[in-house]
């Protein structure tokens, strides 16, 4: 009896011990454009029924609870850099990251036509105005 619960023991220690790989958030190779949408992801993939939730920290841009990132449709300064962080897991116990995102100095085709200093959004395609 003692060596089957002995055996058992050891054969749940390797799994016990692992050490998950550390969380990293994937981001386009080169600056995006203003208005330009891109979808962030994190690697390594989560579980499936493992919640992931993403926010902007720092800088221009909105970006989806599930990593859908919108750049702003004008860019004054040159290198603009946006950061985000994922966090994955429960809210006990979060394993969390940052990535950044380099926005291109310009605007979006016409973004500059209708933007007033009160406006808070660019209409959409399909918007009543």
């Amino acid at each position: 009896m003692k060596r089957i619960v002995a055996a058992s023991v050891l054969a749940l220690l390797p799994s016990a011990l692992a050490v998950a790989e550390p969380l990293h958030v994937v981001v386009p190779g080169g600056p995006i454009a203003p208005g330009e949408r891109v979808r962030l992801k994190a690697e390594p993939p989560p579980a499936a029924a493992e919640p992931e939730r993403w926010v902007v920290v720092s800088g221009p841009g909105n970006i989806s609870p599930d990593g859908k990132f919108k750049a702003p449709y004008i860019v004054p300064a040159a290198a603009t850099i946006t950061v985000v962080r994922v966090t994955r897991g429960p809210k006990e116990s979060p394993i969390t990251a940052t990535g950044e995102l380099r926005i291109r100095e310009g605007s979006f085709p016409g973004a500059d036509s209708c933007a007033g200093p009160n406006q808070e959004r660019i209409p959409e395609p399909g918007d009543y105005v």
